[in-house]
């Protein structure tokens, strides 16, 4: 579907009561079986729009549980609910989950779709910045961070060298959304500055598993396992229809359909809709995979700032450090291309990485580097993707992607997803394209504002950190210290844009014209 330039109606955000009250009034007339058992009613929090209740927490925190998934026919096929549905999602994931829940308490009849229905277990997407933080709350999802055993992350310390400091994310709070302000994506005016401004990390897949047990538990949602393997279109006029998807991922399932007004593919970095989605007349986004990282995980207790993410600005490129819970340190080692993917990543790590980083972080780290074990992930990067077809919607990695160093991913998305749901809520019928096109006209205007503040700051500050020992280099990552460690009255507007919080691509056009500043000797 086009995004087309009319903007988003300003009653956009209220109008979706009536559909609300329609659909309840649906459902109590038409009852969907089993629905009752698998999805208890919700409890609302006063002035958050379609708020959630927490599932049960944790008691161990071990073991990978699945949430309840759509009951199936005796040949194995999904029992769709009486009326189809108005939106399928593909991908139950940091952006699919989340906009599955909002849609359907919203009033919506979605379906979402999802491969694998284990536990992830990844070493990316395990840092949600305060921005981010406050985009999950103004959906209605902050639970999603309770019961995990997430970390508060209040700033970062940074290391240069035998040069070390640590910023907190002051002033930050100011720029933050108010709650049920559409996820933090644009126009929903600031809230009071809350007691306590903090990130959340935590294990990517237990974060995961809480968005889809709260999509699950949301009346409106069936949550199907299944392997897309085609979007399904109308061959008269191209609009995409739905989606044909086999249970699981082996080859001799069965193929089924399914059919709704528009089908929205949330399915990450390796998203296998993304072509389809995109007009024969377009081009595809070309994907650049900048870097890799290197992931371990850490015992706890050796970071020298606790409730801080660590960044060493080491040579040839950066290494980070945060908690993803209360015993255990996540590391990321970005390895560039200029290291060659022949190299030995054991080697390199001990008798490179290793003797740059401080005091309470080098001892541990070789000890995880000599277990072994660990794992590489490639960092890819992409432009928002252009126009995709009618009836069709890309959303999350599967849109737009950049390099992962400031850990701004995650906040793009639920940002999008606030935009998404506040544009579609004053159309009460899907299949009215140009309604729906209407609606969605200002959600690529809207969402720029964070989202490029995002991109630009991860992206160029990849780009100056590393990679390499040349003296340029050098003199940028000094000079990058320096900055981000002065006092004054600029550091809440740097901190605001590595928080995710500022809304103002001239932030970091701001931070980046000033580093020469710094590095030449001048003030800031």
């Amino acid at each position: 579907m086009a995004w087309p330039a009319a903007a988003v109606p300003a009653d956009a955000r209220h109008a979706s009561s009536p559909l609300r009250l329609q659909r309840r009034q649906c459902r109590a007339s038409t009852p969907v079986p089993c629905r009752a058992a698998l999805r208890p009613r919700v409890a609302s929090t006063p002035g958050v729009r379609g708020a959630l209740s927490p599932p049960p927490p944790d008691a161990h925190l071990t073991g990978a549980r699945t949430p309840p998934t759509a009951p199936l026919a005796a040949d194995g096929t999904v029992v769709h609910p009486p009326g189809g549905y108005d939106v399928i999602v593909v991908g139950a994931g940091v952006a699919g989950a989340p906009l599955a829940a909002v849609l359907a308490a919203d009033g919506r009849r979605v379906l979402l779709i999802e491969r694998d229905l284990a536990e992830p277990d990844r070493i990316v997407g395990e840092l949600l910045q305060p921005g981010g933080v406050a985009a999950l709350r103004a959906l209605g999802l902050g639970a999603a961070v309770d019961g995990i055993d997430a970390q508060a992350i209040r700033g970062y310390g940074l290391f240069f060298g035998d040069k070390r400091t640590c910023v907190d994310y002051v002033d930050a709070a100011a720029a933050l959304p108010a709650a049920g302000g559409g996820g933090g994506g644009g126009g929903g005016g600031k809230a009071p500055p809350p007691a306590d401004v903090a990130g959340r990390s935590f294990h990517n897949g237990r974060f995961v598993r809480r968005l889809r047990e709260l999509a699950a538990a949301t009346p409106g949602v069936t949550l199907a396992r299944g392997t897309v393997t085609s979007l399904v279109e109308d061959p008269s006029t191209g609009t995409v229809t739905g989606v044909a998807f086999r249970d699981g991922p082996a080859a001799t399932a069965p193929v089924q359909t399914a059919s709704a007004a528009l089908t929205i593919a949330c399915d990450g970095c390796f998203s296998r809709l993304r072509a389809a989605a995109v007009p024969a007349s377009d081009c595809t986004p070309p994907i650049a995979v900048a870097s890799r990282f290197v992931g371990l995980l850490l015992a706890a207790g050796g970071l020298p700032y606790p409730g801080h993410g660590h960044v060493v600005l080491a040579d040839p490129a950066p290494v980070l450090f945060y908690p993803v819970s209360s015993t255990a340190v996540r590391c990321l080692v970005d390895v560039p291309p200029s290291v060659g993917a022949a190299v030995d990543l054991g080697a390199h790590m001990a008798g490179v990485i290793a003797p740059q980083l401080p005091d309470g972080l080098r001892a541990p780290f070789e000890a995880a580097v000599a277990a072994g074990g660990w794992r590489t992930m490639p960092n890819r990067t992409m432009v928002a993707a252009p126009a995709v077809r009618p009836g069709a919607l890309l959303l999350g990695d599967a849109f737009n992607m950049r390099h992962p160093l400031t850990g701004g991913g995650m906040t793009v998305a639920l940002s999008d997803v606030g935009l998404l749901r506040a544009a579609l809520a004053g159309v009460p019928d899907l299949t009215d394209t140009a309604a729906v096109g209407a609606a969605l006209g200002g959600v690529a205007a809207a969402r720029k504002p964070l989202s490029s503040t995002i991109n630009i700051l991860a992206n160029a500050l990849y780009a100056v950190l590393s990679p390499g020992s040349a003296p340029s280099r050098v003199a940028m990552r000094a000079a990058c210290f320096d900055y981000l460690a002065r006092g004054g009255a600029a550091p809440p507007t740097r901190w605001r844009c590595s928080a995710a919080c500022a809304r103002r691509p001239t932030c970091s056009s701001a931070t980046f014209s000033a580093w020469p500043c710094m590095g030449a000797g001048g003030r800031w």
